[in-house]
């Protein structure tokens, strides 16, 4: 892990910075409170994790090229961008998705880039209970992400 927050963390910033072939770039647990700015991730398996009930909050980072997601969430308490407050992020070229929403609820991605391939659907495992991502990707404006939806 490239940098692993875990446990009760409170308000850990990372500014940039930048993470590079680790197997999780970077990898939020337990209930570790993490703002994340400016970041660039890539060429890991995953570049963001977010597990159990990590708190996350995106902006202007960008993360690539990963081996199997560029973002994994499995915490409801991730904000990679939403009216009001979008995320400016930039993910690209994961073999596998580029978001995978393994929570039960929808997750929202307001204002990123994501490339133009069916992996913007948020779940590669239709047995694995993924749900929607909800978001306006730019340039390609899709509201509710599967690979139908998006041109």
């Amino acid at each position: 892990v490239g940098i692993l927050t875990r446990g009760t963390t409170v308000d850990a910033d990372v500014f940039f910075s930048t993470l590079s072939a680790n197997e999780v770039n970077f990898l939020a647990e337990d209930e570790s409170v993490v703002r994340i700015s400016s970041v660039t991730m890539q060429m890991g398996l995953t570049g963001l994790r977010v597990d159990d009930q990590a708190s996350v909050n995106l902006r202007f980072s960008a993360i690539t090229n990963s081996g199997t997601q560029n973002v994994e969430v499995s915490s409801p308490n991730v904000d990679l961008g939403r009216v009001g407050a979008v995320g400016s992020n930039s993910f690209q070229g994961a073999t596998g998705v580029n978001i995978w929403n393994r929570t039960t609820g929808t997750l929202q991605a307001v204002g990123n880039t994501l490339d133009a391939r069916p992996v913007t659907q948020s779940n590669t495992n239709e047995n694995d209970g993924g749900q929607n991502v909800a978001n306006e990707f730019f340039p390609q404006g899709c509201t509710k992400v599967q690979p139908a939806d998006c041109p």
